[in-house]
């Protein structure tokens, strides 16, 4: 059996899995289910997967969870005392007295303001609206079963129903979409004037059926150069508009940036509940099963639902605190050269220069730039390479 260890029981967060929609929408490549039939048998299965994990860790004696973030699925289908249920379980294993933020993830049509309210008076202080999109066409197109005149209520009722830290997630880069539809939605939702926004491009994930469309060559991808200069304008936008570029697919007001999101690009610990659920322990990854049925079967049995548990070492560590590190704020150059034998400064100084519109070196910190943002994966393979692979070709180094 894995020896759970918790380096720091004083700062976790949580992931919690709804697997719960009323339709699926064809680019998401999250688990989810649109029968309810396993209704009350998932929040049986949950509640036994919290207490077999206060099992698992109980000599790390008190836990304190800062932060927590319900996802799926569609967490706002939750009636108030389902989410009251669920908090009430997890608050007899763990300490919840100090949890500084507490993320719902909201589709529009599910958006009530009594409920909202009663999310509110539980203790939830952040909510995440799903909008996607303001044009009929592209939410058609996606699946969505939400109007852009319901989005819009949707906020309105959110913000009334008294939550300050809000966010609206939003799609570009679809088939046939123009710069200028996808700059009506961007204005249309800054002028919500909402503390923090997540904007994705659209990803063409294997197993959705948008990936089977277009393997099928019955949508087309949008060209890069389009895709780019959409991204290019959002970041000009934002940053007009007193957006901070924490992550390369968020932006924040001063002090709204996402905590729990935070905590995955700087490798902090957190518990996973619900089917197909990630968590991060110590030197361990874990995703659990991703079969509602299963995952319920599983618990019945008296069984964590793992579906793989993974030891890091060395190198996958370093390769961790690149990917998330250098898409988000950075990473710290004494904490690259705790893991690695080479010059670190040397390697990245040298890669600064020789990628000055990319990255710069900000105090200990290497980061990138907004534009760096957009190459992100491609500059972390090289400079992973230039760390750990003694025969690859040296950088250019810095003229005197």
């Amino acid at each position: 059996m894995i020896q759970w260890d918790i380096q720091h029981p004083e700062d976790l967060g949580i992931y919690l899995h709804i697997p719960f929609c009323e339709q699926k929408c064809i680019y998401c490549d999250f688990y989810s289910v649109v029968s309810f039939d396993l209704w009350d048998a998932f929040f049986d299965a949950l509640e036994q997967e919290i207490q077999l994990w206060a099992e698992r860790l109980a000599t790390a004696g008190t836990i304190r969870v800062r932060t927590m973030f319900w996802g799926g699925g569609t967490p706002s289908l939750l009636p108030p005392h389902h989410v009251e249920r669920i908090y009430r379980s997890l608050a007899i294993h763990f300490d919840l007295t100090h949890l500084e933020e507490w993320t719902v993830e909201c589709n529009p049509e599910s958006v009530e303001r009594e409920k909202l309210r009663a999310y509110r008076l539980l203790g939830i202080n952040r909510i995440s609206i799903g909008v996607q999109s303001l044009q009929p066409r592209e939410l058609q197109f996606l699946g969505r079963i939400h109007s852009a005149a319901t989005a819009e209520q949707a906020v309105e009722q959110t913000l009334a129903a008294g939550f300050v830290n809000v966010n609206a997630d939003l799609i570009f880069g679809l088939p046939n979409q123009t710069v200028e539809a996808w700059e009506q939605t961007l204005d249309q939702v800054l002028r919500w004037q909402l503390p923090h926004l997540s904007i994705y491009a659209l990803t063409y994930e294997r197993g959705t059926p948008l990936y089977t469309l277009w393997q099928r060559a019955q949508v087309e991808r949008i060209p890069e150069e389009v895709e780019a200069e959409m991204y290019r304008r959002t970041m000009e936008k934002l940053a007009a508009a007193g957006y901070d570029h924490y992550e390369v697919s968020n932006f924040a007001q001063p002090g709204y940036r996402c905590r729990h999101n935070l905590r995955y690009w700087e490798r902090k610990e957190y518990l996973a509940f619900g089917p197909s659920a990630h968590g991060f322990l110590g030197s361990h990854r874990y995703a659990n099963v991703r079969s509602l049925r299963q995952y319920c079967q599983q618990l019945a049995a008296g069984q964590l639902p793992f579906a793989t548990v993974e030891h890091l070492g060395p190198l996958e560590e370093l390769e961790e605190l690149l990917y998330l590190g250098l898409r988000a704020q950075g990473v710290r150059l004494r904490e690259l050269q705790a893991r690695t034998s080479v010059d670190v400064t040397a390697v990245a100084t040298a890669f600064c220069h020789h990628y000055a519109e990319y990255c710069t070196i900000d105090g200990d910190r290497l980061r990138l730039t907004d534009a760096g943002y957009a190459v992100a994966d491609s500059l972390v393979v090289e400079l992973l390479t230039a760390l750990t692979d003694p025969a690859a070709a040296p950088l250019p180094t810095v003229s005197s």
